[in-house]
C-alpha cells in the first residue's frame, strides 16, 4: 500500500492507525493525511480510497457500540 520496503512494518503501522481510530473515532485528520500522501504520489489514488473507507468504518463501529441492543 505504501512505499514501505518492510511489509511487516507497513502492516504494523496501519494496525496502529486503526487502533488509534478505535480509541478515538475521528477519521477526518487521517483522511486528510491520506489525501496529502496521495497528492504527493506516495500512495495511489486507489489506496487513498481504501484508507478512507477503512478510516470511516471506525465511525460505524463506534456507533454500533453506542447503540443499545
Amino acid at each position: 500500500m505504501v512505499r514501505e520496503p518492510n511489509l511487516e512494518r507497513g502492516h504494523r503501522t496501519f494496525g496502529r492507525i486503526l487502533d488509534d481510530l478505535d480509541a478515538r473515532p475521528e477519521p477526518g485528520p487521517w483522511i486528510d493525511a491520506a489525501r496529502t500522501l496521495s497528492e504527493r504520489l506516495i500512495i495511489s489514488e486507489d489506496t487513498f480510497y481504501y484508507f478512507a473507507e477503512k478510516f470511516t468504518e471506525c465511525v460505524i463501529f463506534a456507533g454500533r457500540r453506542l447503540t443499545p441492543s
